[in-house]
């Protein structure tokens, strides 16, 4: 568990978390992460790598478990069947069938949002959210209508409220109860 009075330093709060087992990974395996290198050696191919290590190194809150984005933003489970636990390269395959294109980093904050409410998760124990990506998100204006993106072009008009999408992010937290949204870590 990590208190705001334990530290001042965000260096210091990361490392903890990360230490404690006590983090969720998010690969991005959109198109624009496989822009450089060759692969094994693209962004993706590191994100789903680190995401998949990761995932069998968590806290028992958060074992097994990853996150993807993709239109509708869900939690991808990778425990192993009849109690067999998955091997890295099995759990890469498993978040690479579980992903898409679609980078809904505000759908990701709304299923996490929903699923700590539905365990009660407090806000000392709210995983850090370590994303892997080139932050090339899908835009806050998108308004999601029957799994696709319409995207308002009156966003821009000066009548338009214009809060950012992290700034969106926050507020479902709060509005959810919590104090603010969980670290989140860019890698």
């Amino acid at each position: 568990k990590i208190k705001s009075t334990e530290t001042k330093n965000m260096a210091e709060v990361a490392q903890m978390a990360l230490s404690s087992g006590n983090f969720l990974a998010c690969p991005d395996v959109s198109a624009s992460m496989t822009w450089v290198g060759k692969a094994p050696n693209r962004p993706m191919d590191i994100g789903l790598a680190l995401s998949a290590f990761m995932s069998e190194i968590a806290s028992d809150d958060w074992k097994d478990l990853a996150m993807a984005f993709s239109s509708i933003p869900d939690i991808i489970n990778m425990k192993g069947v009849n109690g067999r636990r998955l091997n890295v390269f099995e759990r890469i395959e498993m978040l690479q069938r579980n992903s898409c294109g679609s980078t809904n980093y505000l759908g990701l904050h709304k299923k996490l949002v929903e699923i700590c409410t539905e365990k009660n998760i407090k806000d000392e124990d709210l995983p850090v959210l370590v994303v892997f990506s080139d932050c090339d998100f899908d835009s806050g204006g998108a308004i999601q209508v029957n799994n696709s993106y319409n995207y308002d072009s009156t966003r821009w008009s000066n009548s338009v409220d214009k809060t950012t999408t992290h700034e969106q992010a926050i507020k479902l937290w709060t509005d959810a109860g919590y104090k603010s949204s969980p670290l989140v870590i860019y890698w």
